[in-house]
């Protein structure tokens, strides 16, 4: 105890002689993030949870962004939330109460690879005589044996477009935010279709069927 006392004596005695340094005591509190990550996804709520720990518990805390400040709700004693509505872009917010600061932390807005708009072709095999098809939009269909269809995709924030049948894989070729896929149908096709960027794998996968009809052989009726 005796050793502790002239610590603090000496501490106190140095900060009496040396005038030239301001010391600044520690704050009463810190703030505690407790959320795993600060990402969202754009136009998706997002709750931030805070924890102050410390000798001292604020009664109110609040978050500051865009030169405007909000209050946190309090959940418990030392427990905080707040929501963010439907962020559009990142936010770099800092937290506040009674004169303690946080540090700046940044609220990541991940932009969802999304189709805005898609069509589908359908060229018929000649031996139908049908005349070629534009569907506006992706949809169940069913068609002739041997019927070319090609997708075409306009996308938002996508980087990758893979398509999907049973076991197997490919991607749709690219120019921009363009995305183009074709195959030939024999036989009935289940198949979905899936975006990704390097933030969001496999974010948006829509499901879809093409029933073949098959093309029946000549036939001839005996009178």
């Amino acid at each position: 105890y005796t050793s502790g006392g002239q610590s603090k004596f000496k501490d106190s005695f140095h900060r009496v002689l040396d005038h030239k340094t301001v010391y600044i005591p520690p704050p009463p509190f810190r703030f505690v993030l407790l959320n795993n990550n600060l990402q969202t996804i754009e136009k998706t709520p997002f709750f931030l949870e805070v924890k102050t720990m410390g000798d001292v518990v604020p009664d109110q805390v609040e978050i500051v962004f865009e030169n405007q400040s909000y209050l946190l709700k309090k959940l418990n004693d030392n427990q905080f939330q707040y929501k963010f509505i439907n962020p559009t872009k990142s936010i770099p917010f800092r937290l506040s109460s009674n004169n303690v600061q946080s540090e700046t932390f940044n609220l990541e807005v991940l932009l969802p690879p999304k189709i805005i708009a898609s069509s589908l072709n359908v060229s018929y095999p000649a031996y139908t005589k049908k005349t070629n098809q534009n569907i506006s939009h992706l949809t169940d269909i069913s068609v002739p044996e041997g019927t070319q269809l090609t997708w075409s995709l306009t996308t938002q924030d996508t980087e990758r477009v893979i398509f999907s049948q049973d076991d197997s894989k490919f991607d749709f070729s690219q120019d921009g935010n363009q995305f183009y896929a074709n195959k030939q149908v024999f036989s009935d096709l289940n198949y979905s279709i899936e975006t990704n960027n390097n933030k969001l794998k496999s974010y948006e996968t829509l499901f879809f069927n093409v029933r073949v009809i098959q093309d029946q052989p000549p036939s001839i009726d005996v009178l």
